[in-house]
């Protein structure tokens, strides 16, 4: 056939191919830890917050009605004394250190959204259309 396309020896790559060399394994590297870490930190949320309303109600009344940025806060400033109950002295530590596990990168990043329409990455110029 005189007007068949050419035949290629490899399929075109799709969006899904893993990309070829050292560069291709660095970012696979990479993208692999950022989602061991996203599930851990999800984890570790769904964990304070089942803690939060198993707690004792001396420990529920300080967390009622707060979002998850603020339970966080609210935890990771917890000082837990032994005076307290055991129940509630364990539950305190244990939202503590929930806490630190997951604000160790959550709350050092303020949440922002990219305004829509422009790429952040570009710098603003006085003059330029947004």
């Amino acid at each position: 056939m005189p007007n068949a396309p050419p035949a290629t020896p490899w399929p075109a790559p799709t969006w899904h191919s893993p990309r070829p060399g050292p560069n291709g394994a660095a970012l696979q590297a990479r993208l692999t830890a950022r989602r061991a870490a996203v599930e851990a930190i999800v984890t570790a949320q769904r964990q304070l917050h089942a803690l939060v309303v198993t707690a004792p109600e001396a420990v529920r009344a300080r967390f009622r009605g707060q979002s998850t940025r603020l339970i966080l806060t609210t935890a990771t400033r917890l000082r837990p004394t032994t005076s307290a109950d055991v129940e509630v002295f364990t539950t305190l530590t244990m939202l503590r250190e929930l806490a630190h596990r997951v604000g160790s990168s959550m709350l050092k990043r303020p949440h922002t959204r990219r305004p829509s329409g422009r790429s952040s990455v570009l710098p603003r110029f006085p003059g330029r259309l947004p």
